[in-house]
C-alpha cells in the first residue's frame, strides 16, 4: 500500500541538522548527535512504515512536521535532519517534497510527521 498517508511519532527532543563538521586530518563528517537523532527517526520511521504496510514512494510528496519542544532551535534545522533521515525510508530522496509545513506547537518534547504522495503522483 503506497497510496495515503504515513503518519508517525518521534519521542524526545527534537535536534536540528548541525552542519558538517571538518575532520582533523581532512575529510567532512556529520556531528555524532545529528547522526543519531536521524537514526532514530528512521527507525521509527520503519517501524511505521512496516506496521502499515506503506512502500517508498517515488513521485512528488508532502510532508508535515509537528515540532514539540526545541524552543531554541531553529525549525528549519530540525525540518532538514528529519527529511535526510526519510530518504530511502518514506521516500527515493528528499528532492521529492513538493510540500512541506513545519509547525512548533506546545506540548512535551516530540515530533508527529506526515508523508503523503501528491495527488498524481506515481507511488512507485
Amino acid at each position: 500500500m503506497g497510496a495515503g498517508r504515513l503518519t508517525f511519532e518521534v519521542p524526545g527532543a527534537p535536534v536540528p541538522k548541525a552542519r558538517p563538521r571538518r575532520a582533523k586530518y581532512g575529510g567532512v563528517y556529520t556531528p555524532r548527535r545529528t547522526r543519531d537523532y536521524e537514526a532514530k527517526v528512521a527507525g521509527y520511521a520503519l517501524k511505521a512504515r512496516a506496521e502499515a504496510g506503506w512502500k517508498r514512494l517515488s513521485g512528488p510528496v508532502g510532508i508535515e512536521i509537528r515540532i514539540r519542544g526545541a524552543r531554541n532551535s531553529d525549525i528549519d534545522n530540525i525540518a532538514k535532519a528529519i527529511a535526510d533521515s526519510l530518504n530511502r525510508i518514506a521516500y527515493d530522496d528528499d528532492r521529492q517534497i513538493q510540500e512541506m509545513t513545519v509547525v512548533r506547537e506546545a506540548g512535551d518534547d516530540g515530533v508527529t510527521i506526515t508523508v503523503w504522495a501528491e495527488e498524481g503522483a506515481d507511488d512507485g
